[in-house]
């Protein structure tokens, strides 16, 4: 809740406003940290042969019956 004074108020939302930047801030440098330590799998260049003669088949298929 808000003072309803006005200079209290003018303190209160100066100290949230810096809690917001130093919790703003320590989320940003925790989520840079994390970053550099992430390693994310790679993915393959190409689709396998066998998925694409799959995915093929199964819309004939498809075709066929309806």
């Amino acid at each position: 809740m808000i003072p309803e004074d006005s200079t209290l108020r003018r303190h209160y939302l100066t100290e949230l406003k810096f809690r917001q930047e130093q919790n703003f801030e320590y989320f940003t440098n925790v989520a840079i940290e994390d970053e550099a330590s992430v390693t994310l799998p790679q993915a393959p260049d190409s689709i396998p042969l066998s998925t694409i003669g799959l995915a093929l088949a199964f819309v004939f298929l498809l075709v066929v019956i309806f």
